[in-house]
């Protein structure tokens, strides 16, 4: 996972222990934190199912002509600003999303606004996710394994590579 990701390029600066010859990193609230940065948007333009032209060109025309609104195509490209074909096609793909719909009038293309851009998903903000009420704290904290630095090598015994300066972390049981 992208958290799990991020962790391993901090390894140096979270838990870590070993089970057997795994070691093992405990993923801290930073690592969300720096995979929402990163995903939130690409996250939220992917699964609205609109592209941010069309978005931008849904949300001009909503500005100016309001929900249930009506238009012409040459209307449109005047509040886009876009070049005729451009608008055209944005303007398909809109009727084909159900955003917008399309009438005939003295044989020219009338359009009006019948939804609003969807929302796109959004992942829970660090505040959220990791927002704690005093029962819940106490409960991971009494629940936590308490890790200390033990004196064992950091790379298993018989193997090529060369020893890496780590810290090894082992379970003690108070």
């Amino acid at each position: 996972s992208l958290i799990a990701a991020h962790a391993c390029l901090h390894q140096k600066q979270r838990v870590s222990w070993y089970e057997g010859d795994l070691l093992v990193l405990e993923a801290e609230p930073q690592d969300y934190e720096g995979v929402h940065r990163l995903a939130e948007a690409i996250l939220d333009q992917s699964t609205k199912g609109l592209t941010p032209a069309q978005e931008k060109v849904l949300s001009s025309l909503q500005h100016i002509y309001g929900e249930g609104g009506e238009f012409s195509t040459k209307q449109a490209q005047v509040a886009t600003n876009l070049a005729l074909s451009t608008v055209k096609d944005h303007l398909q793909k809109l009727e084909k999303l159900g955003l917008i719909e399309r009438s005939w009038d003295r044989m020219q293309n009338r359009w009006r606004i019948i939804g609003d851009a969807p929302t796109g998903l959004h992942l829970p903000s660090p505040d959220r996710l990791f927002r704690r009420t005093p029962v819940q704290q106490a409960t991971a904290t009494r629940i936590a394994p308490k890790l200390e630095p033990s004196a064992a090598p950091a790379v298993p015994a018989g193997s090529d590579s060369e020893a890496i300066e780590e810290e090894r972390w082992t379970y003690k049981d108070s």
